[in-house]
């Protein structure tokens, strides 16, 4: 009742004004969680030090790409690829005109994050929704992307390129007529985003699903269709870099149901507040195709998400697509309330209300970070990263890193990817025996290990029990701590 009469408040204040209200509220709420959740991330990108564990990684491949060399050809059986490649090649060729690579792929990262915000209202767009409604389909878009996924804006990482593109290939299927030029450019574009990211398949899953529902016939043909396009893209990457593609991108790693269970529970309990609110509506009022479509990909990115969270090193990632796809129903919903059953306004007021809850929430948090970082904790963080980096560089050498960036930084070869490297020796595939050979001879001049406790890479460290035991032997016997900083920790030969 309390919130009833609030909204009803809200409504004699002129607050809502037909569309106008949604326009508002939507701007308002576009200038909040910018401010809240983007600005920390792009500021702290214009910094040196590492953002990700994956840049420096990223970075190592970007300059291989760059010379024109093999990315699936590692000098060492303990770095692996395990990513498609284009955004590889996209950030080489870029960094070929002398600018450093992590830097464009934070640029592009950061460009791609406003695309997706874009792409998300025309999407809204294309499924029925008002100008309005759209743009509430994006500000919700900033709002779960900043408060949920906000470590992956600004980084050296393919993952909101990829995202943007296969999102693009909704839009192109949203706006356009059946044909089979429509059918040829939708597939070559979510081709595109498998060939950056590998995962993403929520896309192209509910848009096969709904054109079988629409028409079975022409669905298979579209699936079919995609099959033979899916395999003359596997045949140009045979070609183009051998068998070797294939088994870097399949490279082992752990899999658990039960951390699949557990990550997308823990991600639907801080995230996913609306969801059953979305889905149950959707369920109810499906009828409409493009009801049908936004519950079809809020499904699929679930589903999806759910079952690649299980997999080891998968993070808040897996569910990106959740959150595009419930920034485009925010804004379906809001138009079939409108439109379809005509409610009362209050009751619109209050969805978009409950909708934008959720992040709310953490806006506190992260402007209380924002005010931290701006002052001084990012020249803090730049500080501790460049005494790393000279220390690195009084000890040339073999380097064992679990930070890729500060190996890159330093000019070390890539000798080591900690992540992959790591399940792999966990999984039997890959024998650690050589590279404890050179621990224990001393042959790498600086060892830097994470100070956090259960951390995951740093192999052999997680290469399983008896693997660490040998490990932390011989660092003791024949190394000693030179440094501690902050999450890194260094180690020289005695």
């Amino acid at each position: 009742m309390g919130s009833y009469l609030w909204c009803d408040h809200v409504c004699r204040w002129g607050f809502y004004k037909g569309p106008n209200f949604i326009s508002g509220f939507s701007l308002i709420c576009i200038l909040t969680f910018s401010i809240s959740f983007a600005l920390y991330p792009i500021v702290a990108s214009t910094f040196d030090f590492e953002l990700a564990y994956n840049e420096g990684w990223n970075a190592y491949h970007q300059m291989v790409a760059a010379t024109g060399g093999d990315i699936y050809h590692n000098a060492s059986p303990y770095v692996a690829t395990n990513y498609t490649p284009i955004s590889f090649y996209v950030v080489g060729m870029l960094a070929k005109l002398g600018v450093d690579p992590i830097t464009i792929g934070r640029v592009i990262s950061e460009l791609c994050f406003l695309a997706l915000i874009a792409l998300v209202g025309i999407s809204a767009r294309g499924l029925g929704a008002s100008s309005p409604e759209s743009l509430f389909g994006s500000a919700m878009c900033i709002a779960l992307l900043g408060a949920y996924h906000r470590e992956y804006i600004g980084i050296d990482d393919p993952q909101f390129l990829g995202s943007a593109v296969s999102l693009l290939g909704l839009v192109i299927y949203a706006y356009t007529r059946r044909s089979r030029t429509r059918n040829t450019v939708t597939l070559s574009v979510l081709i595109a985003g498998g060939l950056i990211k590998q995962t993403l398949l929520a896309v192209p899953i509910a848009i096969s699903a709904d054109l079988l529902l629409r028409d079975l016939r022409g669905g298979i043909k579209f699936v079919l269709q995609g099959t033979i396009m899916a395999l003359v893209a596997a045949l140009a990457l045979y070609f183009s870099f051998g068998s070797t593609c294939f088994s870097q991108l399949a490279w082992p790693r752990l899999y658990s149901v039960h951390e699949a269970a557990t990550s997308t529970t823990r991600y639907l309990m801080t995230a996913g507040g609306s969801l059953p609110l979305m889905i149950s509506f959707f369920a109810i009022y499906a009828r409409s195709g493009r009801n049908r479509l936004a519950l079809i990909y809020l499904l699929a990115a679930l589903l999806v998400g759910a079952f690649l969270s299980g997999g080891a090193g998968t993070g808040s990632n897996m569910f990106i697509d959740l959150a595009l796809a419930s920034s485009i129903a925010a804004a379906v919903i809001a138009r079939c309330l409108r439109e379809d059953l005509h409610v009362d306004k209050r009751l619109i007021a209050a969805f978009l209300l409950v909708t934008v809850y959720g992040p709310a929430l953490r806006v506190p948090y992260a402007v209380e970070e924002l005010l931290e970082g701006l002052s001084g904790s990012l020249r803090a963080a730049q500080v501790s990263f460049d005494g790393d980096l000279d220390l690195m560089a009084n000890y040339r050498g073999a380097a064992f890193c679990d930070s890729p960036m500060l190996c890159f930084r330093a000019g070390r070869e890539f000798l080591l990817d900690p992540f992959n490297a790591s399940q792999a020796i966990r999984l039997g595939r890959l024998d650690p025996a050589p590279l404890l050979e050179k621990v224990a001879r001393g042959e790498l001049a600086i060892i830097q290990l994470s100070t956090l406790t259960g951390h995951l890479f740093g192999p052999p460290l997680s290469g399983g029990p008896d693997v660490e035991r040998e490990f932390r032997s011989l660092l003791d016997q024949r190394y000693r701590i030179a440094r501690t900083s902050g999450r890194r920790v260094f180690y020289v030969p005695r």
